[in-house]
């Protein structure tokens, strides 16, 4: 359908396709149809898959199945001493690491969104700890460039961020010499403000979408926090708790019903835990070989990637994998580093 104004507008016009045959599917894409003088885009969203049930007299059941992340996965950027910022990119495919076209600008405490031909770089520092940023770096799969992904509202470093490269978020973070509350969001043309969140915080984790996204854990400027808010698309409320406060988790994947965050510092050690969330309480995870902080996690509870975080240097080549249950090492990377963004 075609509507003025939002889904609940006056209808100009529909179509309707049917697609038969279709198992075994590994990707679903979306894409763009044009018409006349016209174009429509559209996403694909809350993907459901159903599980053969054919009874009629027993209601079927639909299950949420996410996509493979670990399969494909980059880092970009981070520091490689405290505080020197790096233009490192690197990509990880089945084990392996290979190195990708530098940054534009070297940049540290920074988090992105995306994938390995469409993710985006948000703000981070350029010098020290408290001189944010507002540049994007956009990266199409072949060069980096600072005019395709806008420039943000609020200069910020040490957030959090989420999305894709054409409807990504960022949050909270220093916009100075402290932690603020504030958000911020791309629709592919510019990036404009969004409802604040209810604690300042910087070195937190987060992910998710535009509409359902979440952030937690982090630093007030005083304790490391427990807390965890989440995004609806119009407003942030409060979530569950971590059962021990971090921070300096940077990083984290999936939404606010599938989301998982690891490492992080306690206030007394690099912590080893992977935390997941079902939307409304933190558990335990698997229990990584690496004790870190400021490290890089991406994907579900069922299929994550976490590395390049502070163990006992800041030029940590180390990554793990997640299968829902246990962590195991993985190929190293090149370039070693702390505090830099990734995606899948």
């Amino acid at each position: 359908e075609v509507r003025t104004g939002s889904h609940t507008g006056t209808l100009v016009g529909s179509e309707s396709g049917t697609i038969t045959g279709a198992t075994g599917l590994t990707y679903v894409q979306s894409g763009a149809y044009g018409r006349g003088s016209g174009t429509a885009s559209y996403d694909i969203d809350n993907i459901k898959i159903y599980n053969g049930v054919t009874s009629t007299t027993t209601p079927a059941t639909w299950t949420r199945q996410p996509p493979s992340f670990t399969a494909s996965f980059w880092a970009a950027g981070g520091t490689a001493g405290p505080w020197t910022p790096v233009n490192y990119h690197n990509e990880y495919a089945g084990g392996t690491w290979s190195t990708a076209t530098a940054l534009g600008t070297a940049v540290q405490m920074v988090s992105g969104c995306g994938t390995k031909t469409a993710g985006l770089v948000i703000g981070g520092d350029t010098a020290d700890t408290a001189n944010p940023i507002s540049t994007v770096q956009a990266w199409n799969g072949s060069a980096w460039s600072t005019s395709t992904g806008g420039t943000m509202n609020v200069a910020r470093n040490q957030h959090a961020t989420g999305g894709s490269s054409i409807s990504a978020w960022a949050c909270a973070g220093r916009t100075g010499s402290s932690g603020n509350n504030t958000s911020s969001f791309w629709n592919n043309s510019s990036w404009t403000s969004g409802a604040t969140t209810s604690t300042n915080r910087r070195n937190h984790g987060g992910a998710g979408s535009t509409d359902d996204c979440w952030i937690t854990g982090g630093y007030d400027g005083s304790n490391s926090l427990a807390s965890t808010e989440q995004y609806n698309g119009t407003s942030w409320s409060a979530g569950g708790n971590l059962s021990v406060a971090v921070n300096s988790i940077m990083g984290g994947g999936g939404d606010t019903y599938n989301a998982i965050i690891t490492g992080g510092y306690d206030g007394s050690n690099n912590s080893n835990r992977s935390n997941i969330y079902n939307g409304t309480a933190w558990s335990l995870g698997g229990t990584l070989s690496n004790a870190h902080r400021y490290g890089i996690t991406s994907g579900t509870p069922d299929d994550a990637i976490a590395g390049l975080g502070y163990v006992s240097s800041w030029t940590p080549t180390w990554a793990e994998l997640y299968n829902g249950t246990t962590w195991s090492t993985t190929g190293s990377v090149s370039s070693g580093r702390t505090t830099g963004a990734g995606g899948n």
